[in-house]
Order: C-alpha cells, then structure tokens, then sequence
C-alpha cells in the first residue's frame, strides 16, 4: 500500500517506494519507519502522532528522532489531544533553557535522516545474522540475539537504528525469499506436469495403435476360423438332412451313403487345408520378394554412400565408415 503519510516530520514523498500502513487509532496513513520513530512496541500497533499514543494508552518514549521544532509541534499536538481526551497534561520539572537567536538557516526545521537498505547494506546483515544466529537462540534469547545484531549493524554503518526496523527488515527479506524459492518450485512443477502429461498422451496412443493393430488381426483370424467352421456344419447338415429324408422315407441309411458322405467331407476339408496353404505359400513370395526388393535397394544406397565416401576421403575430408554392424541392422530391418 502507498500513500501520503500522515506524521508531521515525515521525509518522503508519494513517489517514493515505503510500506505504508494505517493507524491503529485514527485509521490516517503512516510509514513503518515513522511509526517506528514514534512507538517501539509490539510489531502490530502502528501510530502517526503521540495524541494516538496517549488515545491508545501506550507508554511514551524518552528518546525522539527529530528536531527541537518537529517535538514543540509535537508537544503542542500531544497538549491539545490530552485536553481532548479530559487529561491534563503534565508539566516538566526541568526549567526552560535560554537559547540564543537562531540564525536564518537554523529556523528552518531539520528533517530526519530516512535510511534506505542497499545491496551492500543487506549482505552486511546478512553476514550479521549468520555470525550471531539468532533464529538458533533458546527460548527467551531471540530478543537479545537480534539487539546484538543491530548493534553490530549499526557500528558497522555508523547509523542508529532501532532493534524493530531492522527485524522488520529481517521479516521482509526472508518473506521475499520464501515467496521467490516458491515460485521457482512452482514453476518446476508446471513444467514438470506438462512434460509428464505430452508423454502419457504419446504412450496412450502408441497404446491404442497396438492394440488396434492386434485386434484387426485377431479379428481376420476368427473371420477364418468362422469361415471354415460354417462350411463343415453346413456339410454336417447336408450329411444328416439326406440321413433323416432317407429314413424318413423308409429306406434308411447304408453304409456306402455315410462312406460317400464321410469321403466328401473328407476332401473338402483337404480341399480347404490345401487352398490356405496356397494362400500362406502366395504371402510368403510376396513377403520374399518385398525383402529382396528392400535388400537391393538398400545395397545400391550403401554402395552409393561409400563412393561419396572414397571421393570425400580423396578431397581430404574424413571418410565414414560403414560396418558389418550397419549391414546387420538393415537385414534386421528388412527380416521384420
């Protein structure tokens, strides 16, 4: 969230990159670091003024981060919100100071240094928290682990930084590098999905063509078999239809019918047996001369590709080499 800040004393401005969030009292817009000026507390409250520091009841700070003028504005702000809220606000004990006329540009109201994090800034507090650990402290030492890295922080860049920004701080960074090793993995994971699902839709068909190409055999071979099982009932029938008309007509059946009908049958089977074997002699030859055909044709490609070969090897360039493993696999290919 961005956003003009409501603290008086604030030095940036709207164009300027600073998380922003609201007041727990007024709801008004106030920086963290601004609020961090104001109230070092718990990480959840978040103020603009010290009248929302008094409105809230929290206990005000001793030390202030900004000018003689920004904190007798503030004090008049905080005279003014406790005569608001029915309290009379307390008189300090200490008498008042004599200063001297300020010259013309000290009347103007110095601004509080703003720290801004750097790339250097950031390793050097990363090699802080590596060297010091404190997200390896016991249970009632976290607090005293992060003050000794702000304070080796701070004497490291000569700043005075309080122990809640750069915890903050600390927070925001290994967020951004939770959320960025988790977009990595993400990622990898989509194109990992992917990937596995082109394959499987590639293994399904290469399936489904299989299993199509063995039914469609299967399926020419019952054909056959159907075939040749309906020719042998339809002689059966034949055979016993002229059994039953002959003894229905009271002549009965002799020995020389069924001897006749059992001779018929006989040689139309061996009929049958000797038209597929004719038929598997006829897909034989053609099968040979197909793989004569592809033998040949390969032979002239494997002769055409050693000439160019022994030329190339005459101008100079590396011959290739064709061995026997070569020629063994275009027998294979043409076997199958």
């Amino acid at each position: 969230m961005r956003g003009k800040c409501s603290f008086s004393d604030c030095a940036f401005t709207e164009e300027d990159d600073v998380d922003v969030t609201k007041c727990s009292s007024c709801s008004k817009k106030v920086h963290h670091i601004c609020s961090n000026a104001i109230y070092e507390g718990d990480l959840s409250v978040r103020v603009c003024s010290h009248n929302c520091v008094i409105a809230l009841g929290l206990p005000t700070q001793s030390r202030t981060l900004w000018t003689s003028s920004a904190a007798s504005t503030s004090d008049n702000q905080l005279t003014g919100g406790a005569r608001a809220h029915g309290k009379t606000p307390r008189k300090s004990s200490k008498g008042k100071k004599k200063t001297s006329a300020p010259n013309s540009n000290k009347k103007e109201s110095k601004q509080a240094k703003k720290f801004h994090f750097t790339t250097g800034d950031d390793l050097a507090l990363l090699r802080e928290i590596l060297s010091v650990q404190p997200y390896a402290a016991k249970h009632g030492s976290v607090t005293a682990r992060y003050q000794d890295v702000a304070d080796n922080f701070n004497e490291h860049l000569g700043e005075e930084l309080s122990l809640r920004t750069i915890k903050e701080h600390i927070t925001d960074a290994m967020r951004d590098l939770q959320d960025e090793k988790t977009k990595k993995k993400k990622a990898v994971q989509d194109k990992s999905d992917r990937l596995e699902s082109a394959g499987e839709r590639l293994r399904h068909q290469a399936i489904n063509r299989r299993c199509q190409r063995a039914q469609t055999m299967q399926d020419e071979r019952s054909d056959c078999e159907e075939s040749a099982d309906e020719s042998s009932l339809d002689e059966e029938e034949s055979v016993n239809r002229s059994s039953t008309d002959s003894t229905k007509s009271g002549g009965g059946v002799t020995t020389a019918q069924v001897n006749a009908a059992t001779v018929n049958f006989i040689e139309r089977q061996r009929k049958r047996h000797k038209d597929e074997h004719e038929l598997l002699q006829q897909e034989l030859a053609f099968k040979r001369v197909k793989a004569e055909n592809e033998e040949q044709r390969w032979k002239k490609e494997f002769d055409f590709r050693k000439a160019e070969a022994d030329r190339s090897d005459k101008n100079g360039v590396k011959r290739l080499r064709y061995g026997e493993l070569t020629w063994s696999y275009v027998k294979k290919s043409l076997l199958f």
